[in-house]
């Protein structure tokens, strides 16, 4: 196994947590889209995924940063 230094880890720790942010972004796009104010449970999932998607965008930047400070 390769050992890589704590910038390359939290570089890929950040490109993973991408893969969580962008699905949970057009959930809540769509879900939003979608919610014509009839069904309660769309606008539960519109709110569960922007705090999810704004939550991984946070600590995508938050990994990208540490990443640039730790080489």
């Amino acid at each position: 196994m390769q050992y890589k230094t704590p910038g390359e880890r939290y570089k890929d720790y950040s490109k993973k947590v991408l893969f969580i942010f962008i699905p949970a972004l057009l959930v809540f796009l769509i879900s939003t889209a979608i919610n014509t104010g009839d069904n309660p449970y769309l606008y539960y999932v519109s709110l569960l995924t922007l705090f999810l998607s704004v939550a991984t965008g946070i600590e995508a930047i938050i990994l990208f940063i540490l990443s640039k400070i730790v080489h």
